[in-house]
């Protein structure tokens, strides 16, 4: 690292700062230098970046005091690495105001007392700073080698945190979403202490969009500089530093991209190949999914169930389906997109402490989703953690299917293996409503409300009849005289009958509302009346259902 950043004090070093002096500004000989400019008057200052030696001699100041302490202010503000000066014709000696500014900011100020080719230094140091931007890349090129390397040997991550470790002798922790923490070397327990509850927080609130490397400061002395491990749309771990009294440089933020990048493989190859040792799980989904339903105590056999999880067991089952583009007609990508998806929804819900058994078939993702210890302390309870997951999961699938439509079904709670059958027969029946409907329902089937029962009568000949007799003159004169009666009629019944929420949700206004309810009352009868209220909002439900083959 050393080697790598070069200080006014380094800088000083040089053969032809050997007649040189620093008169003010000594507490900051530490300022790290990334490049050498010449500069002559005020004009040109906003060209400095930051971390600039400035070489002068003096034109600027014209003997003007103000002149000269706005030179060196602004220098100062732009967090220039130091200035030197040939004194000479334009500067006899520094004035003692100037002398002070730098000393009040531990900005360097260096005097040259004899003459000086500019040129010479200018050259010597951007050779010196180049040769060693040259060797840092060849180095970073070195490590991403060897990093691939222990990937193509099958080597584990630990192997992997060791190399990172020895590149820079520093304190590198890997923080796993499951299994133990690995910290190369121990740290100070109370740091560890805080280092683990960081990435816990930020593993539960982590979004997919925040991929970048951040800084937090432990204490007075460390900082903490991590990064997530992506894959497949996710976050799977965090892998972060010690730093002591350090800047984080370029090369260390990219050896950290590096290193987690090559983490990021590593795990992605591992939970492909985990996905290869579920086969036979795959097979009992598949006949749970037709019918082929097996004593209970052989089903849990097989799902692995040992005999204490019995009295803790729940699962949920679940469906999950996206749509194909309607002009997309190649489907080689199929296998590669259910793989993605497996493997994704499989780590997302481990997250979330579930197990799953998982099953893809065309466009639908089976799940089975268990747990078998549901009275742990500090774990949220069971619906909330599905639902989080669920809501984390569309997202993340969103992502990886380039925003293509999603549905996902999940259905009641369950302990016995044997309701499993009647379990994706929920989750399937709320993508229905959901595709019926063309709305966004609550994923779960409990909370479908009266589409439970309406979903199983669609096709009785009774409930064309029903929604007849209590809509059909308003769907009539919808179709005859092309207003939005019935649309009206929804809005306003789902707003308890507030006109003034109705009338903003369907952005029209008040007196336009007063006649279609008018209209409403002309053709349906008084709406107050609570017995045909209720016949008048289950008939719009059902229509929902039979729009499509209705009249």
């Amino acid at each position: 690292m050393s080697e790598r950043k070069f200080t006014v004090r380094d800088i000083m070093k040089r053969p032809h700062f050997s007649e040189a002096k620093v008169i003010a500004g000594y507490n900051g000989m530490n300022r790290q230098v990334k490049w050498i400019h010449i500069l002559e008057t005020n004009e040109n200052q906003s060209l400095i970046d930051g971390n600039e030696l400035i070489l002068t001699t003096g034109l600027f100041y014209n003997g003007d005091l103000n002149t000269g302490l706005s030179f060196l202010r602004e220098l100062i503000r732009q967090n220039a690495s130091a200035l030197c000066i040939e004194l000479g014709a334009n500067f006899s000696s520094i004035p003692s105001e100037m002398i002070e500014m730098a000393e009040s900011n531990d900005f360097p100020l260096i005097i040259f007392t004899g003459k000086i080719k500019f040129v010479e230094i200018t050259r010597d140091i951007h050779a010196l700073l180049i040769n060693s931007n040259a060797k840092a890349l060849k180095e970073l090129e070195t490590f991403h080698k060897n990093l691939s390397q222990l990937n193509l040997q099958s080597k584990g991550i630990s192997t992997i945190l060791q190399a990172f470790h020895q590149m820079f002798s520093l304190n590198v922790i890997y923080y796993p979403i499951d299994g133990d923490t690995i910290f190369l070397p121990q740290l100070n327990p109370t740091i560890q202490k805080e280092c683990i509850e960081l990435f816990r927080i930020q593993i539960e609130k982590y979004s997919v969009e925040n991929t970048e490397q951040m800084q937090k400061t432990v204490d007075q002395e460390n900082i903490l500089l991590y990064q997530p491990v992506i894959a497949m749309g996710q976050c799977l771990a965090y892998v972060g530093i010690v730093i002591v009294e350090r800047e984080v440089d370029e090369f260390l933020s990219l050896s950290l991209d590096y290193t987690v990048t090559a983490i990021a493989q590593n795990l992605l190859r591992r939970l492909f190949i985990e996905e290869r040792n579920f086969h036979e799980q795959n097979i009992l989904l598949n006949d749970i999914l037709n019918n082929r339903i097996q004593g209970e105590e052989l089903l849990r056999t097989k799902l692995g169930l040992i005999p204490n999880d019995m009295r803790d067991f729940c699962f949920y089952c679940g469906v999950m389906e996206w749509v194909f583009p309607r002009l997309y007609t190649a489907y080689d990508d199929l296998g590669t997109t259910q793989q993605s998806m497996v493997v994704m929804v499989r780590n997302m819900l481990k997250r979330h402490f579930f197990q799953t058994v998982i099953l893809p078939l065309g466009n639908r993702v089976y799940l089975l989703v268990y747990q078998t210890q549901i009275d742990r302390k500090q774990m949220r309870p069971i619906q909330e953690r599905i639902g989080m997951a669920i809501l984390q999961l569309k997202k993340a699938v969103s992502n990886l299917l380039e925003n293509r439509e999603i549905f996902i079904g999940v259905s009641n709670p369950a302990h016995l293996l044997t309701q499993a059958y009647q379990g994706f027969q929920e989750a399937k029946q709320v993508i229905e409503i959901a595709k019926i409907t063309e709305s966004n329902p609550d994923p779960f089937y409990e909370n479908m409300g009266i589409f439970r029962i309406l979903l199983n009568m669609k096709d009785n000949r009774t409930t064309p009849s029903f929604i007849n007799d209590y809509l059909g003159r308003v769907i009539q004169y919808d179709k005859e005289h092309g207003h939005r009666l019935l649309e009206t009629l929804k809005v306003y019944l789902n707003n308890n009958s507030s006109k003034q929420k109705t009338a903003k949700e369907l952005f029209i206004h008040r007196q336009t509302l007063y006649y279609r309810l008018e209209k409403l009352e002309e053709l349906l009868g008084d709406l107050t009346n609570p017995e045909r209220r209720i016949c008048i909002e289950l008939a719009l439900r059902a229509y929902e259902l039979n729009r499509m083959n209705f009249f």
